[in-house]
């Protein structure tokens, strides 16, 4: 019997599409199962200069964020220098993470070392995003760093467009195919010099170099080839020619997408199983080992035909083989793939341990990607084994409330309140437990509610002696947001109240959170002096909360530290010293892993920036808006300082009239958890729209409310932070306000700032001086020609300035051009009469 080592494919195949990958920065290999794909990356891996890592794509239905994680653990596993920090920061969520990832891939390579990612199966990839990512890598022309896919179908990527602009290739199957002259060389050199053999394989293979191989076998043990038009028939031939101790070997493995030689030891449970698999990886070649992981993989081909196999072997306990494999993937974390076949194996005892994996403190790393399949499962699990094992379901419960957003969530926690008390057999110390779990659940439901949630805590800390068992790191507080007092602050005129509430039962929290809320009520202190005014007071308390919370763990109440201390530095003038603080809590933000904290990073460099005036260096998605859009959509918290950096961008871009209609949008998007800071934005931004587009009566009414609402917590940096966009209204409003120490506060720090960040008062105007001479002689009824004489210019001078005046009124024609302009300065230019 032949090595597999002397397997396809060919030396000149493989030549031919190395000589492309060190050529461009992305070669496609696209061809049908059974072409040799997978061969011929491990054959490139070999022949390659410089590090080459392999990913087999895992089969079944999984987003991005799990085949980040998925591939650079395989990455990891073979040596890559960057896999620690790409495991760290996760999939790129948002703009900065994408360019951190962009640049651990530069440095990945060097000019003398290259890099090349084999990644193969593509064709299983469902997510498009991460081959968004991959673009990305290859639009970049990193230097020395290629990347090669294997795909049974042309994978979602630019592949045209890359291929014309140079950066990518593709070879279709056709350089795979053997031909008939090439499948005579191949028998020739295995030995067998018979022609008619060599022209029959042909024919039943029609070139595939897996059923080429086949066919080659076949002969070789036999003399005469199968006689099978089809893939699956040689399969079925060559499995018969196995010992039946060696088709049980593989029927069982054939459950685990990869395993190790314990694995076969332990779910095979037949004597000598490490030493068949050495065997059988020199009998098929569609069972592969790699030896830096230390593992095996069948071919798809191969997997899919032996667990077909599997269904009909009624000797084999399939139940009892899933339990076993399932505890091997626990033990390796592998907390996808251990649920999957816990409930495989489908026993009462199975399914409870299936919801014991909703406990482990890693689980929620990878459950949230698979919410579709992991509701499905779980929730047909029979309430009776919910019952036995209540606390698994609680915390699943949690998991589609907290990181889902899952409106069915509420349902399901009543739904299970009442059964859990009304089970006969549960007994009566657990019950109260769990009257305590499901108080901290409802509490995180209500969380900036600060009365209910303290009524919430102190009846779970009166129920439960210690930390909940249902939380983990992630779940236990995450606001969302890099402001504490944005979220948690829902009324005028009770700031104060709220903190004292806070400092008075913040202990609840950290009792049941494991010590995860730590320094959360002196962060929350620090934004109070912060927006009042108190900047030496704050910075004090939030260089406290630093010291204190040194763990990722604490990493929401650092966040919170760190965007005050930006915020100080930013009105002190030392921007680059506010925009570098911002990066102390990155490695914990990493370490942990919460989609969210990214998002807080991104959100506090955001508004910093949007305070400098620098609209673009304010992250994509928020400088774009997409907030709604995953992955920013599945905590409500986020969008109300999200809208309000959005239209901070949208304000630097003189797009009012956008502005205006987002005013109205960000308390309603926040209203769920009716946060008085959204209501002040909203106006503030409101205000200034409408000063420039329509009204300065109608803004500095707007402006005024504003000021209402923060005027009873002594509230003045938000509106402050506005700078040069809100100081000439306070001004007009200072002219006819009555003496007003909080609006004078208001206008003196403004002013401040405005010097700070080197930006100028807005033009009062919004219109240029020429724009404004043609629109003059438009209200007067005026044609162009007249106006181009008056004015001594070119007609198509004033049809271009006329252009520029309907985009800034956002006005279609001249009619509503003049009726906006007259509106505009009703109160500043009296009109001709007649209009």
């Amino acid at each position: 019997m032949p090595s597999q080592a002397t397997f396809l494919p060919r030396r000149e195949v493989t030549d031919t599409i190395l000589n492309a990958v060190r050529q461009y920065s992305l070669t496609a290999i696209v061809a049908p199962m059974g072409y040799g794909k997978t061969t011929l990356a491990r054959s490139l891996a070999e022949s390659l200069d410089g590090s080459t890592y392999y990913y087999a794509t895992p089969t079944g239905p999984h987003d991005a964020p799990f085949l980040w994680h998925d591939m650079f653990r395989q990455f990891e596993a073979q040596g890559m220098s960057i896999a620690p920090a790409m495991l760290r920061l996760g999939f790129p969520a948002a703009a900065s993470q994408w360019r951190q990832a962009l640049d651990l891939l530069h440095s990945l390579t060097s000019l003398t070392t290259p890099a090349c990612l084999l990644l193969d199966d593509c064709h299983l990839i469902t997510d498009t995003a991460l081959f968004g990512f991959w673009e990305r890598a290859v639009r970049a022309n990193i230097p020395n760093f290629r990347i090669v896919l294997f795909s049974r179908i042309r994978p979602e990527i630019s592949l045209v467009e890359l291929c014309i602009k140079q950066y990518a290739t593709v070879f279709e199957q056709d350089i795979l195919a053997f031909s008939e002259t090439e499948t005579r060389e191949f028998f020739r050199l295995h030995g067998i010099s018979e022609n008619a053999a060599a022209i029959e394989a042909q024919k039943y293979s029609e070139g595939w170099p897996a059923a080429l191989w086949l066919c080659l076998q076949s002969w070789q043990a036999s003399g005469s080839l199968i006689e099978s038009q089809n893939i699956d028939s040689l399969l079925a031939a060559v499995f018969a020619a196995y010992s039946p101790e060696e088709r049980d070997l593989l029927m069982r493995l054939s459950v685990l997408e990869s395993f190790t030689d314990q694995d076969a030891q332990a779910i095979a449970t037949l004597p000598h199983s490490t030493a068949n698999l050495r065997t059988l990886r020199d009998k098929n070649p569609f069972l592969t080992f790699d030896t830096q992981r230390e593992r095996y993989q069948f071919h798809a081909i191969f997997r899919d035909f032996l667990r077909k196999e599997l269904g009909h072997a009624a000797r084999i306990d399939t139940s009892a083989l899933c339990r076993l494999a399932g505890e091997c993937c626990a033990e390796r974390q592998e907390v996808i793939a251990a649920f999957r076949l816990l409930v495989q194996a489908g026993r009462d005892e199975d399914l409870q341990r299936a919801l014991d994996m909703f406990l482990l403190p890693e689980y929620d790393k990878g459950f949230v990607f698979f919410q579709d399949e992991i509701f499905a499962a779980t929730t047909a699990i029979p309430w009776h084994i919910r019952l036995q094992n209540p606390m698994g379901y609680l915390a699943f419960v949690l998991m589609c409330l907290v990181l889902w957003n899952d409106a069915r969530a509420v349902s399901m926690l009543d739904e299970a309140e009442e059964r859990f008390r009304n089970a006969p057999d549960i007994p009566e110390f657990m019950r109260k437990r769990l009257r305590g779990e499901f108080e901290v659940i409802r509490g995180l439901s209500v969380f900036n509610d600060a009365w209910a949630l303290r009524d919430h805590y102190e009846e779970a800390c009166r129920l439960i002696d210690g930390p909940s068992v249902v939380l983990s790191d992630s779940t236990a507080w995450s606001y969302g947001s890099p402001s504490i007092s944005f979220i948690t602050l829902r009324d005028a005129g009770r700031y104060e109240e709220l903190l004292e509430l806070t400092e008075q039962h913040w202990h609840l929290c950290n009792k049941l959170t494991n010590g995860t809320t730590k320094g959360g009520e002196k962060a929350a202190r620090a934004e109070c002096w912060l927006e009042r005014g108190e900047f030496a007071t704050a910075g004090e308390l939030a260089r406290e909360v630093l010291n204190c919370c040194g763990a990722a763990r604490h990493v929401a109440a650092a966040l919170s530290a760190v965007f005050c201390l930006a915020r100080i530095s930013l009105i002190s003038g030392e921007s680059q010293k506010a925009l570098q603080i911002l990066d102390i809590p990155r490695l914990h933000v990493e370490q942990l892993g919460v989609t969210e904290h990214f998002d807080c990073i991104d959100m506090a460099i955001g508004y910093i920036n949007a305070v400098l005036g620098k609209v673009d260096a304010i992250p994509e998605w928020l400088r774009n808006g997409e907030i709604y859009d995953p992955p920013h959509n599945s905590l409500p918290q986020v969008f109300g300082l999200s809208l309000t950096i959005y239209g901070k961008a949208l304000l630097l871009q003189g797009d009012y009239q956008r502005v205006l209609s987002l005013a109205d949008e960000i308390p309603v998007a926040s209203a769920p958890l009716e946060c008085l800071f959204s209501h002040i934005h909203g106006k503030t931004l409101k205000a200034i729209a409408v000063w420039h587009a329509r009204s300065q009566n109608e803004a500095l009414e707007l402006l005024r409310e504003a000021l209402e609402l923060s005027r009873p917590d002594g509230i003045i940096l938000p509106l402050a932070e506005y700078g040069p966009d809100i100081v000439p209204l306070l001004r007009l409003l200072k002219r006819t306000a009555r003496e007003d120490a909080h609006l004078a506060a208001v206008l003196t720090l403004a002013e401040r700032i405005t010097r700070a960040t080197g930006r100028q008062d807005a033009p009062k105007e919004l219109l240029a001086p020429r724009e404004m001479e043609v629109m003059r002689h438009v209200v007067e009824g005026k044609s162009n020609l007249a106006i181009a004489k008056s004015l001594n210019v070119s007609p198509e001078t004033v049809k271009k300035t006329l252009m520029r005046v309907y985009k800034k009124l956002g006005v279609a024609n001249r009619t509503e051009a003049a009726h906006r302009y007259m509106e505009l300065h009703s109160e500043k230019n009296p009109l001709p009469s007649g209009f």
